[in-house]
């Protein structure tokens, strides 16, 4: 599992191996690389806006060469996932209970507080933070295993049933209803994870081409919250669409917007675990 944390403890400001709100810093403290860039570059306001953000939450030093910051000063991972060139196997789950007409009607704790949509239909993106310096909106792309977007064949659905059974595993300790099935409404807690190409249906650049995931960090439960939404996962960058890969940046992108950063080892900003295989 990709893993994160919520503030690493214990660490010696002195030797930098974290940085943000319990190891407070400055950006000439940051280490060279495309963060520190994103920052100088800012306008003071905006600058002001990313330090402050960036001391919302702590992060190990290995996290600046994946964190960035927007024009206006807001803070978003961008993760590249390491992915095996296996062929994925088959489900290893009996989805008990899930047939072609339920799909999209999937909930894992509908009365709780809190909602995580898993939006695999395609969504239009516009007047978000990923709609920055764009003069249109983006058509973002369905989840699909094959050339037709327009519909959903068998496999593709046993594919959105199984990633939305592993995510809900993910979030299951928790007063969240991981769901398939979209919200009547969007507001400060009901989360949205796009899970999309990296390239629009216009055949334009999706934010952060090429990564396996992006999201903004904290963002969950603020009034604004639908602005810096939704999390990213580009399932073409993730073995083709596994679900083992889809479900785990989905769950890891998600842990950005709740204000997550990476819980990697001391050379490594991605944990995969011990051993070898499932």
């Amino acid at each position: 599992t990709l893993c994160l944390t919520l503030a690493p403890l214990g660490m010696a400001d002195a030797a930098r191996s974290h940085y943000g709100k319990e190891h407070p810093f400055t950006l000439t403290d940051l280490p060279p690389g495309q963060l520190k860039q994103d920052l100088q570059r800012l306008p003071p306001a905006a600058q002001a806006k990313a330090m402050a953000w960036l001391h919302r939450f702590n992060f190990p030093a290995n996290d600046a060469a994946m964190l960035r910051a927007d024009a206006k000063g807001g803070i978003h991972y961008q993760d590249f996932f390491p992915v095996a060139d296996s062929v994925q196997t088959a489900t290893p789950q009996a989805l008990t209970g899930i047939t072609p007409e339920n799909t999209f009607l999937l909930h894992s704790r509908p009365n709780a507080s809190k909602v995580i949509y898993l939006d695999f239909n395609g969504h239009l993106i516009s007047n978000t933070a990923w709609n920055q310096g764009r003069a249109n909106p983006l058509t973002a792309r369905p989840y699909s295993l094959d050339a037709d977007d327009s519909t959903f064949s068998s496999s593709e659905l046993i594919s959105i049933a199984a990633i939305w059974r592993r995510i809900a595993e993910d979030y299951a300790p928790f007063d969240v209803d991981v769901t398939t099935q979209e919200p009547a409404s969007f507001g400060p807690t009901t989360g949205r994870i796009l899970i999309t190409r990296d390239t629009d249906a216009n055949g334009n650049v999706m934010p952060s081409q090429g990564a396996g995931g992006v999201a903004y960090v904290g963002v969950f439960g603020l009034s604004n919250y639908g602005y810096y939404s939704p999390a990213l996962v580009y399932f073409n960058n993730l073995g083709g669409g596994r679900e083992d890969y889809v479900s785990e940046a989905a769950s890891h992108e998600m842990g950005h917007n709740l204000n997550l950063s990476h819980d990697g080892t001391s050379t490594q900003a991605y944990y995969g675990g011990h051993g070898s295989g499932e």
